[in-house]
């Protein structure tokens, strides 16, 4: 049963990180967590505090990305592709990929702790 509640705790994690929905969508589903995880007043306000932080390193992450779009589509919309271009592009993603994961992971760490 505590496995269903992790993963169930994951997923909310994951919607409310995404940063995608309503702040009344991402209250209500921070409020489910909460009250699945009996967490005392205290708790939530750390809870909350790791992740506002974490929505905060993802939305700049976010922003940093956005010119590995443009330099992709440059690589693309090449003549010819070129393969070194490609594959600094390739890593350049990668690397983002493995910050937001890592954010991640130090966010579920970091709440399990409490």
């Amino acid at each position: 049963m505590s496995h269903i509640i992790f993963g169930a705790a994951m997923l909310v994690i994951a919607a409310v990180l995404a940063g995608k929905h309503h702040h009344f969508q991402r209250h209500l589903g921070l409020r489910w967590l909460m009250r699945r995880l009996d967490a005392s007043p205290a708790q939530e306000r750390a809870l909350r505090d790791l992740i506002h932080s974490a929505q905060d390193q993802l939305r700049e992450l976010r922003h940093d990305a956005r010119s590995l779009r443009q330099e992709l589509g440059d690589v693309l919309r090449g003549a010819t592709l070129d393969d070194s271009r490609m594959a600094a592009a390739e890593a350049k993603v990668g690397s983002k990929v493995r910050d937001a994961a890592d954010i991640l992971r130090r966010t579920v760490v970091q709440m399990h702790e409490f």
